[in-house]
């Protein structure tokens, strides 16, 4: 689960063809645009900052931000840096065509963490192994985040091993249109530092 998809070798290609336009540089008042030169609106994108704020919208959706002063100073410049996790953390909205959420479950990252709760436990007469696959018959990974963990915590193998608390465990994962939007945060500041730096 350590490569974010898009990758930023998937991002790179998308913005490939697309240029920064400064509207506003005001200190912590932004306005950017980055668009394709040639005048598409694919996956065109407007960032606009104000103290303790960074919005980010267009084509591939919204989200706003809120943290520090100067929000080009809590994201990276760099897109392959992303910290999606903390990041997410400090939303204060979300678009509300289809993206409510930035993560959602993923029942085979949900397996994994289970998989090592199984090899770091006693497990009596029955091997690691020998319980995933029980427990693999009697759970769909796939299935929406309540069925899955009501399956887990009704869970119990032939030897009697089972799982607790397993509401506490945290299986989501970035959506990759969320990933995209991150990534596009940090190019857009890395051109508009080297535009700046240009202009000096």
């Amino acid at each position: 689960m350590s490569q974010y998809k898009p990758t930023v070798e998937e991002f790179l290609r998308d913005v490939k063809d697309h240029q920064l336009t400064i509207k506003l540089d005001q200190g912590v008042y932004r306005h950017l645009v980055c668009a394709n030169k040639n005048g598409s609106w694919n996956q065109r994108f407007e960032i606009i900052t104000a103290p303790h704020s960074l919005l980010i919208r267009g084509d591939m959706g919204a989200v706003a931000f809120s943290r520090i002063e100067d929000m080009f100073q809590f994201f990276s410049s760099d897109p392959a840096k992303i910290n999606p996790y903390y990041w997410g953390e400090k939303i204060e909205g979300l678009d509300a065509d289809g993206g409510r959420n930035a993560y959602k479950f993923n029942g085979d990252y949900f397996r994994e963490k289970l998989m090592h709760r199984v090899y770091d436990s006693d497990t009596g007469s029955e091997s690691p192994d020998e319980i995933m696959e029980q427990l693999d018959n009697c759970v769909d990974w796939q299935d929406e985040e309540a069925i899955v963990i009501r399956a887990v915590g009704d869970f119990e193998s032939n030897e009697r091993f089972s799982f607790t608390d397993v509401w506490e465990i945290n299986a989501t994962v970035p959506l990759g249109r969320f990933i995209w939007l991150c990534r596009a945060i940090c190019w857009a500041i890395g051109e508009y530092e080297r535009a700046r730096e240009a202009a000096r």
